[in-house]
């Protein structure tokens, strides 16, 4: 946005003999589309990253929907003995808690294994991306990463709750 005053500013005599050749006009045009660019690819991630969470969200659905299907059966033997709503959902909400769980592990475990691998063998700007990830990790990194797990755990068990909804009801 101070492209214009920057250019102004190296054009002041004090910096003529340092600067041997400039064509600083040229260059407003470009960075006004890397800008743009910039903008259009964030909006892009941004809903790949929705759609992509509404995806995982029906798969968790349809995984519970399979596994209650499966044992009908017990769910039924449950509600002739007397057992109320909340214990018939509870084995099923507790088991997508230990699978989001064990995933989330997974993806540090995976990502921690990553990094240690790929930062001995990068270079210039792999390698200061990777320098700048570690920096936001020890600045508080880690206190979202518990975040986005306890997100995870908490839809995950959400939607296995509304997923045994129909199967308690009958």
């Amino acid at each position: 946005g101070q492209y214009e005053a920057i250019v102004e500013a190296l054009r002041a005599p004090a910096y003529k003999e340092w600067i041997q050749e400039s064509s600083l006009s040229d260059h407003g045009k470009a960075i006004a589309e890397l800008e743009q660019l910039q903008r259009a690819v964030q909006l892009v991630g941004s809903l790949l990253l929705v759609f992509f969470a509404c995806i995982a969200l029906l798969l968790v659905f349809n995984a519970v929907r399979l596994v209650i299907f499966t044992q009908r059966d017990e769910i039924a033997i449950m509600r002739l003995v007397g057992a109320p709503k909340w214990r018939i959902r509870l084995p099923f909400v507790l088991s997508v808690l230990w699978v989001t769980a064990g995933a989330w592990l997974l993806v540090l475990g995976a990502s921690a294994a990553a990094y240690t691998w790929l930062f001995p063998q990068t270079t210039g700007w792999m390698r200061s991306g990777l320098l700048a990830m570690h920096q936001l990790f020890t600045q508080g990194g880690a206190l979202l990463l518990v975040a986005e797990g306890v997100l995870a755990a908490v839809l995950s068990m959400l939607v296995a709750w509304i997923a045994s909804g129909k199967y308690v009801r009958r």
